[in-house]
């Protein structure tokens, strides 16, 4: 499940704990996301994972442009 990126089929996860912990939502074609400015935005369940990770993460400094 947690190699399946956003909103995987629920039949990639092994179990309820692990589908809890995935980016899913009932939007067809992604997930929206609140950022730490307060604001929302729509992420497409097409984005790539290094995307998606940078997002997500503060461990790398990574800077990450217009998405």
């Amino acid at each position: 499940c947690a190699q399946a990126g956003i909103n995987p089929p629920e039949t990639t996860c092994s179990s309820s704990a692990e589908r809890r912990f995935q980016m899913s939502s009932p939007h067809e074609g992604g997930i929206h996301i609140a950022l730490a400015d307060g604001s929302a935005r729509f992420i497409g369940e097409n984005m790539s994972r290094a995307v998606l990770r940078a997002l997500t993460t503060r461990a790398g400094d990574e800077v990450v442009g217009e998405f």
